[in-house]
């Protein structure tokens, strides 16, 4: 069984977004540590604790709203750092996720079902075969780059940008994608997937801007295009 190590005892005010920021240092033995912010401020810190149990490494954290009987509440801009790496590793303060979805074509190279490529490929919600852009294997690479809407005016710093995108094959053969993001005229290929028959969603990290090699600012991330490529 595990070990609860604190429990909140204050309330939050109801109607109202609250960042909370979780860091844990895993430890089988006395050693490890964990740390929670509150809107950014520290909350409650421990040290020399044991975090594992039984060399299982899972930690569990629950929020609970409850007011008058009654429980409910949202979760939203989850993020998850695995401590690894030179940045992205620790607390990244207050942040949220803006998503940009394509608002016209920058470079197309695939086929639309229909209409315009980057209207078949903007979907806050996906509808697979009912509207897409396809590749077949003849002219590869074949690749397809779209404009993206801005972020919002109150967007100051930018840790990173992620590209999501869903596909699937229908060649029996190797069908390779690969995600693909363009600044001041210099392109960056992502991760190289094998797609499935099944649809699926992929996804990559762009930490810094391929054009000036340092971190995004809104002006870079509102002049990138993205899409995807196939490859084989």
């Amino acid at each position: 069984t595990g070990t609860l190590l604190w429990t909140n005892s204050e309330s939050d005010p109801l109607n109202t977004w609250i960042h909370y920021e979780l860091k844990v240092v895993l430890s089988s033995t006395a050693s490890g540590s964990w740390s929670l912010k509150r809107n950014g401020a520290l909350v409650v810190s421990q040290s020399s604790v044991q975090t594992l149990v039984d060399g299982s490494d899972v930690v569990n954290a629950f929020i609970s709203n409850r007011a008058s009987g009654s429980a409910g509440g949202y979760l939203d801009d989850v993020y998850i750092c695995d401590g690894s790496g030179s940045e992205l590793n620790d607390f990244l303060g207050p942040v949220r996720a803006v998503a940009l979805r394509p608002t016209s074509d920058a470079s197309v190279a695939m086929t639309p079902s229909s209409g315009s490529n980057w209207q078949c490929v903007d979907d806050a919600t996906p509808n697979d075969d009912t509207d897409y852009v396809s590749a077949g294997p003849s002219g590869l690479p074949l690749t397809d780059r779209y404009g993206l809407g801005n972020l919002p005016p109150e967007a100051s710093l930018i840790r990173a940008v992620r590209t999501l995108y869903r596909a699937r094959k229908e060649d029996a053969a190797l069908v390779e994608l690969a995600s693909v993001i363009e600044s001041g005229g210099t392109t960056l290929a992502g991760t190289t997937r094998a797609l499935d028959t099944s649809y699926t969603f992929y996804t990559d990290l762009y930490t810094t801007d391929p054009d000036t090699g340092v971190a995004w600012t809104p002006a870079g991330v509102d002049a990138m295009t993205a899409g995807v490529t196939r490859l084989t």
